[in-house]
């Protein structure tokens, strides 16, 4: 390779013209000449020659063979083909700065390459319709967690392919935590967790703590199922379609991908994310792409390469300005009847059942941060316009799960105490970016005593909001 200095100057020169070959039998159709033009007077000129020639069966027959797939005929190809490589001559000159190169080109060659590839052309599928199956361990240990995957960075992206073997062993701990009573759940999220001393144990509790609370999420949700249409239970349920799905889950936390792997587990999982991967694996049938920043277009993805799009704080991501091209994208990347499945996480609680404790609260610590960053006040209301405008069908009635703020202290109805942990840590995960902290006040309103005591007798609840929107 030459290393030319870093002031020469490149202006590229291309033309071409007609020229007769010494060979009766070869017809030269044209001449490409390419001069790259140097700082002064200096240049680097290519000269490529396309022709014609009309072999005899000679020349032609031996050198053709047919491809059958077998050892032995791939072997006699590998030789013939060998015959006659490429064979290239290049010469540089230091004083005059010119380089000519001529390559030998013979067509037998590349019609034997022709063949090999055209055998196996037929075989060929699409990288996303490939049908692999997790291997079965024998035992625990052979389905433990390996902190193992590989990374690759293209551009402004990075992509993270899990290699992990199969992480059967932690599906089945998550089915089982679906498994347990509000009364477990509870008491796992109250126990006496230990203070981590290295990230990955720090990433584990966080992982655990929060898949607890998606669990119960997951329980109210549930309990509220009887509101749900036929057509949006069709929508979301596809416990009878045993074809691999393709699913994105968009920006969410990473336990919500994790619980979404262990009630799929054969679906496709890609997980579209600003955070880089912690130290807890992947699951095995999920990928991790890391952006720079959220509602980036366009998307990464080919069109309509989804069956079903997940997203639980787009509207705390991503301005209103945003929201309309991020949509349209997701539109794009969606196959035909696919879903798109959009969890509202409200700002504050509902207006009707807020005291003047708590919407003091909210409007000095919250509200008046989103307006600033141009995020919606109300995404309950004007998320479904917006799926709308991008060309969805987003069903109705929607589905709604009514969280308490708060519970009284005193209280020992674990329904009521586990709906409101929910509330808290789902809202504090969404929105919590976003609050104004101060050095005279607690940071979060369930530190305050008074503002407690207000929700309680206010009732003040919390509306989580489910929109179902379908691509025709």
């Amino acid at each position: 390779m030459i290393s030319w200095p870093a002031d020469v100057t490149f202006i590229n020169t291309r033309y071409q013209d007609t020229a007769l070959s010494r060979d009766p039998r070869e017809e030269v159709m044209d001449h490409l000449y390419d001069v790259h033009h140097l700082n002064g007077g200096d240049f680097v000129s290519h000269t490529n020659t396309r022709s014609t020639k009309i072999l005899t069966p000679e020349e032609y027959s031996p050198r053709m063979l047919p491809v059958d797939g077998s050892r032995d005929a791939l072997e006699e190809a590998y030789e013939n083909a060998s015959r006659y490589k490429v064979q290239s001559r290049s010469r540089y000159s230091p004083e005059d700065r010119t380089q000519d190169l001529s390559w030998g080109y013979d067509p037998a060659m590349d019609m034997t390459s022709m063949q090999l590839s055209m055998s196996t052309m037929d075989a060929w599928k699409d990288p996303n319709y490939w049908d692999v199956v997790p291997p079965t361990p024998t035992s625990i240990s052979e389905a433990s967690i390996a902190p193992s995957s590989d990374s690759v960075h293209r551009g402004n992206y990075t992509s993270v392919e899990a290699n992990t073997g199969d992480l059967i062993n932690f599906q089945r701990f998550i089915r089982k935590m679906q498994q347990g009573s509000p009364k477990i759940i509870l008491d796992r999220l109250n126990k006496d967790w230990s203070p981590p001393a290295t990230e990955e144990e720090r990433d584990n509790q966080a992982l655990e703590k929060h898949l607890w609370v998606l669990t119960a999420f997951q329980l109210k949700k549930e309990e509220s199922v009887g509101q749900l249409p036929d057509s949006e239970l069709q929508s979301s349920d596809h416990s009878g379609d045993t074809k691999p799905k393709h699913v994105l889950e968009m920006y969410g936390n990473l336990a919500e991908v994790y619980q979404l792997s262990a009630m799929n587990p054969h679906d496709k999982i890609k997980y579209l994310s600003t955070r880089q991967q912690s130290t807890v694996p992947l699951p095995c049938n999920v990928s991790y792409l890391t952006v720079p920043h959220a509602g980036m277009t366009p998307m990464p993805y080919a069109t309509t390469s989804f069956d079903r799009i997940r997203t639980s704080c787009l509207p705390s991501l991503i301005p209103l300005t945003k929201l309309p091209p991020i949509l349209q994208e997701c539109n794009r990347i969606l196959c035909p009847g696919g879903v798109m499945e959009v969890r509202i996480v409200p700002p504050s609680p509902k207006k009707e059942t807020m005291g003047p404790k708590m919407t003091e609260w909210m409007n000095e610590r919250l509200l008046i941060s989103l307006e600033r960053s141009f995020r919606s006040l109300r995404p309950a209301l004007s998320m479904p316009g917006w799926l709308k405008g991008a060309g969805l069908i987003v069903q109705q009635p929607t589905q709604v799960v009514k969280l308490p703020a708060a519970t009284d202290p005193a209280t020992e109805d674990v329904d009521n105490v586990l709906a409101a942990h929910i509330a808290r840590t789902m809202w504090a995960d969404t929105w919590g970016q976003h609050m104004e902290d101060r050095q005279d006040q607690d940071r979060w309103w369930w530190q305050s005593e008074e503002i407690v005591q207000e929700c309680v007798q206010y009732g003040t609840v919390f509306e989580f909001e489910t929109l179902l929107a379908i691509k025709q």
